[in-house]
């Protein structure tokens, strides 16, 4: 059973100016006693193997070594699930996990896909709203040649958790990786991916969407490393900000030497509603290859005010706009999500919020 202590995560591969304080993230660990057993919907093409795959063994993540470090020493269960060479699954990868009235779990989800398959994998963390503790997550993807997946995440736990969300992959030649992250509520969220495209002609796409309130804390760090030859990156950030929330989002395309014809693209669009929110953005690329492409852009505004007049004088309150505008960047990630029950689900949270 861990004590109360920090960890660093989230740490930039080239350090800034040590005065943005944006180098890394430094996280409060609560009591920690055990793994959450998770609810599961196993497609019949996909086998669940309760033990760490080793395809994954020294994998690096976004959050980094630390959090390695703290799921070792508190046993963290690993549950792989794998699928066969070019087989497609006929539904999602569903993998609920229910955090309740408290915390204090870690667990670690292997996905590994063979030459030419694809999968879908939903992984949806909730809590009851007045949740308290600790909680993390670490999923790491080994993806063969010419296979396919898409890994959705949503994050909705109660306002007192803090909840780590740690990812790493491997993309093999062709092999494509599409990752859907959605950030609706929770006290202290940090969320960490790292991907190494190794494999030539491998494809990233990120598609993030948050809203983060009150005293919230978003904490967020992208990396992808360019290693294979032609290969592709695409990063897109979309949020809002509203009363005491605090942001950080570090995203990094990096072009390692032999990267040659590869691309990365980063872009964030952040909504500010309110004059005390904090928001720290730091795109990065570094390059140690000549022949690569890598733009970034940020785009940081609050409502404009013909908007709020035009609203407005069409019968909507503030609020209603400030709900309006919420809901449409949350929409256009749910609607790139592929299986349609998650859709749903999350359609009808939205409009009962």
């Amino acid at each position: 059973m861990g004590d109360t202590n920090t960890m660093k995560l989230n740490i930039l591969p080239a350090a800034t100016f040590r005065w943005l304080r944006m180098n890394e993230a430094v996280c409060r660990v609560g009591e920690i006693d055990g793994s959450l057993e998770i609810s599961r919907e196993i497609p019949e093409e996909v086998r669940s193997e309760g033990t760490k795959a080793p395809e994954v063994q020294g994998m690096k993540t976004g959050c980094g070594s630390a959090l390695d470090a703290l799921l070792l020493s508190e046993g963290a269960s690993a549950d792989a699930f794998r699928i066969p060479d070019g087989v497609k699954a006929g539904h999602a990868l569903r993998l609920d996990f229910r955090y309740g009235q408290s915390a204090g779990k870690v667990n670690e989800i292997d996905l590994v896909l063979g030459a030419g398959s694809e999968l879908t994998a939903v992984m949806d963390y909730t809590s009851d709203p007045d949740a308290e503790g600790f909680a993390a997550v670490q999923t790491k993807i080994h993806a063969g040649a010419k296979s396919r997946l898409t890994l959705v995440q949503i994050v909705r736990v109660g306002g007192k958790m803090t909840f780590v969300n740690d990812t790493g992959a491997f993309l093999a030649e062709d092999a494509e990786l599409s990752v859907i992250h959605l950030f609706l509520s929770g006290g202290k969220i940090y969320q960490g991916m790292r991907a190494a495209l190794d494999g030539q002609g491998s494809s990233l796409r990120t598609d993030t969407a948050y809203v983060v309130a009150g005293k919230d804390l978003l904490d967020m760090n992208y990396n992808a490393v360019h290693t294979g030859r032609k290969t592709a990156s695409r990063m897109t950030v979309n949020g809002v900000l509203r009363e005491n929330a605090s942001k950080t989002f570090r995203g990094t395309i990096d072009f390692v030497r032999g990267s040659a014809g590869s691309t990365g693209d980063e872009t964030e669009d952040v909504l500010l509603l309110s004059e005390d929110v904090v928001n720290k953005t730091i795109p990065l690329i570094l390059c140690a290859e000549e022949d690569v492409a890598g733009n970034h852009g940020a785009t940081i505004g609050r409502i404009p005010e013909d908007m709020l007049f035009y609203l407005s004088a069409r019968g909507l309150s503030e609020e209603d706009i400030v709900k309006m505008l919420e809901k449409a960047r949350i929409d256009a990630v749910i609607r790139r999500i592929p299986d349609g029950k998650t859709r749903d689900k999350l359609e009808g949270s939205q409009q009962r919020a």
